[in-house]
């Protein structure tokens, strides 16, 4: 099983668990793409407190090794859910209850994930 683990909060935790994760993802791929390049984490946004394990999903497992034009991943940590980008699909699920995978597929590949707040009146 494939599964990607949350350290504990100390210096270097959010870069550490991304680096899981992205290993994780990378092994199924490693024949088919280029290498996986880093980014410096931005200390003053979230840090992980919990240590746990938690399994992809395997229907991500099976769409990244088909993926052609692009490949991202990430965690939104505020929310527990983990993100794939896969090609023109984004891919987002709970990572402590990983049974619901929630797929959005787009026109175009997607280059970017982030979470923005709501306006206050949005709603």
């Amino acid at each position: 099983t494939t599964c990607f683990e949350l350290l504990p909060s100390y210096g270097g935790a959010m870069e550490d668990a991304l680096g899981l994760l992205e290993e994780e993802l990378s092994r199924e791929t490693k024949a088919t793409t280029g290498p996986v390049r880093r980014v410096d984490w931005d200390q003053s946004l979230v840090e992980l407190t919990h240590n746990t394990r938690s399994p992809i999903p395997f229907s991500v497992i099976e769409a990244w090794s088909k993926a052609q034009q692009r490949a991202d991943c990430g965690l939104f940590a505020e929310l527990r859910h983990a993100w794939a980008s896969l090609d023109q699909t984004l891919y987002i699920w709970d990572y402590w209850e990983p049974s619901a995978v929630h797929s959005l597929p787009g026109d175009s590949a997607i280059i970017s994930v982030a979470l923005c707040p709501a306006r206050s009146e949005a709603f």
